[in-house]
């Protein structure tokens, strides 16, 4: 067993807000292949990551797409059927596909901060049965760039311009409205200090956003993105490009 299935107050959390802190919903052995699987990343393909900075010499957030692909390791981790079966659970859909993986690495003394974007806009589809299973592998709080969330944002029938995360970067160029200024209205804000082994399950139109990484020690995290039964390709002009998964 890797991750292990959600119980039913899990599942109504979020249908309700969008999002859900899941405890302890990771095995150890499945958190330290997640471990090796970046750490093995980050050493040997440096070629095939996106490092994000606030000036030349600070440290980056760290950003790569797509490891499934060549590295068994993240493979192994991806595709075990006990997480598509969380996924298809938050989903109320009996069938999943896995849509991409995403590494976030914050490395320490990070300035980077990420606005608030929600995740369905960036990519060339339609529909609403997105999920992103954020796995940390270390311990995650505000300071060292935990992420924050707009609860009940995916049921306000809205999508926004997707926005670059490097700093002073604008949005994509679409015809739509840019987000609310979540910081400066009186949102129902949602965030959680996580150990190894927790993870947060969002849906794909929740906001979302993340802070600096004030600590001495990485923010090392994979999202896995599953779609359900509703997504399709559809032209999104700007769309990051990504083939489908399986």
């Amino acid at each position: 067993m890797v991750a292990r299935r959600l119980t039913e107050s899990e599942v109504t959390t979020f249908t309700r807000d969008g999002v859900v802190c899941i405890r302890d919903g990771l095995d150890m052995e499945s958190l330290r292949l997640l471990t090796l699987a970046i750490d093995s990343w980050l050493a040997s393909e440096r070629n095939r990551t996106n490092d994000i900075r606030s000036g030349e010499k600070d440290p980056p957030l760290t950003i790569s797409m797509s490891m499934w692909r060549s590295s068994p390791l993240f493979q192994t981790f991806a595709f075990d059927v006990t997480i598509a079966q969380v996924a298809a659970q938050l989903l109320s859909t009996r069938e999943v596909f896995l849509f991409n993986d995403n590494m976030f690495v914050k490395e320490p003394g990070c300035t980077v901060t990420v606005r608030w974007h929600h995740d369905i806009p960036y990519y060339p589809i339609s529909g609403s049965q997105l999920v992103s299973l954020w796995f940390p592998v270390d311990s995650v709080n505000s300071d060292s760039g935990g992420l924050r969330y707009v609860a009940g944002s995916h049921s306000w029938g809205q999508e926004y311009q997707p926005v670059h995360f490097t700093p002073g970067g604008g949005g994509y160029n679409m015809p739509l409205p840019d987000a609310p200024d979540i910081d400066q209205v009186k949102y129902n804000i949602l965030s959680w200090d996580l150990n190894p082994c927790d993870y947060i399950a969002h849906h794909g139109l929740t906001l979302h956003a993340s802070g600096r990484n004030t600590t001495d020690r990485p923010r090392r995290a994979l999202a896995l993105r599953f779609a359900g039964d509703d997504i399709v390709w559809t032209s999104r002009p700007n769309a990051l490009r990504i083939t489908s998964g399986a």
